[in-house]
């Protein structure tokens, strides 16, 4: 069992707030322990600085939020922050619907990582499955799906970047999405994002149904190998959009260097991850899911001292029709976001590789 943190315990030390990390980089794997990661990251920023003590002395019932900046010398620590969200894991358990006689494939997805990255281990996995039973249904074709496939909207470098990726595809691949018991789960963004969306607890393993063939219409089907890797490029250049005013720094990358942040984004492995540039974001990119709904909200949030409650207070007030935002709360990573942090400095240290901040908003 973990300890808890307290300011009793001297966890405003960097010493200790560097044990938390590590606590909770150990524990990334438990989706259900949600609650004791909420409060080691509480106390981890506030040890920051990014609570001073007014915090402690505020009224819990003041509107306003006072910002409180991380400061230079907590830099480390912030790198430790990110360095326990990237490693936190996810255990699933994928089967084939309607198939008693396929053998379920066990996983352990890291929270970063899209359920795309694992496309082609499920059909390896299933792939008799897969199979066609005959001549006559391999000749017919595939039924229509909403897919990301043949859309060169997300080519950087024009439709000759693509050329070999395509040609790798295999035409006679069948369409898949995802269900989490009666909800759709999303392949397109990171899976700890996707699930922090639906907000349900569930035990684990997280028993995920793969279907195969034509989806509602109104879910993406997740069709070539390469679906995943162009929705992740993007959302990164509508992130480097969102913080640089220009996407220029993402449409020079070449195609191997973005292949290489994916790969880097599916197996969670932040050291291998060589990031963007850093530079003064002039807007912070932030995806907003509200009370359950897979669908985000997109916001041109400043990128100033502005809280996470001021930045987001607007939208969840007027979505779930409350007058005060502490009557919900925020999940990032599976754990609570404070309101009272400031929203770029979240960002720094909590972003996906996909440059965006993922928040999941419900009542308590």
């Amino acid at each position: 069992m973990i300890a808890r943190c307290s300011p009793q315990t001297g966890c405003a030390s960097a010493r200790s707030c560097r044990c938390v990390a590590r606590r909770w980089a150990a524990r990334g794997s438990d989706f259900g322990a949600a609650k004791p990661m909420a409060l080691n990251l509480v106390c981890y920023l506030r040890a920051s600085s990014v609570f001073s003590a007014t915090f402690a002395r505020r009224e819990p019932h003041t509107a306003s939020f006072a910002p409180h900046r991380w400061s230079e010398t907590h830099n480390n620590m912030s790198n430790d922050l990110a360095a326990a969200a990237w490693q936190s894991t996810i255990p699933l358990r994928l089967a084939l619907h309607d198939r008693a006689d396929a053998t379920p494939l066990y996983v352990l997805q890291p929270r970063v990582a899209p359920l795309a990255a694992i496309t082609s281990r499920l059909r390896r996995h299933f792939r008799k499955q897969l199979e066609p039973k005959d001549d006559d249904e391999s000749d017919a074709p595939r039924p229509y799906a909403p897919s990301l496939a043949d859309s060169q909207y997300f080519s950087p470098l024009g439709s000759e970047a693509w050329a070999e990726a395509d040609e790798e595809n295999d035409d006679d691949e069948p369409v898949l999405w995802f269900q989490l018991h009666d909800r759709v789960l999303r392949w397109d963004i990171p899976l700890g994002a996707a699930l922090d969306a639906l907000g349900r607890p569930t035990p684990l393993p997280i028993d995920l149904t793969l279907h195969v063939g034509r989806p509602p219409a109104n879910v993406a089907a997740l069709d070539a190998s390469d679906d995943g890797f162009r929705a992740f490029v993007h959302s990164l250049k509508q992130a480097a959009h969102l913080e640089r005013g220009t996407a220029r720094s993402v449409l020079t990358l070449a195609l191997a260097r973005q292949r290489a942040l994916y790969a880097a984004c599916s197996a969670g492995d932040l050291s291998s991850y060589e990031d963007l540039e850093d530079v003064d974001p002039k807007r912070v990119p932030c995806r907003v899911f509200v009370d359950g709904c897979s669908t985000w909200v997109q916001l041109p949030f400043s990128a100033g001292t502005t809280t996470v409650g001021e930045a987001l207070g607007p939208c969840v007030r007027r979505a779930l029709s409350i007058n005060d935002v502490r009557h919900a709360t925020a999940v990032c990573h599976g754990v609570d976001l404070p309101w009272d942090c400031v929203l770029v400095d979240a960002w720094r240290a909590l972003r996906c590789g996909d440059h965006f901040l993922y928040v999941a908003v419900r009542l308590l």
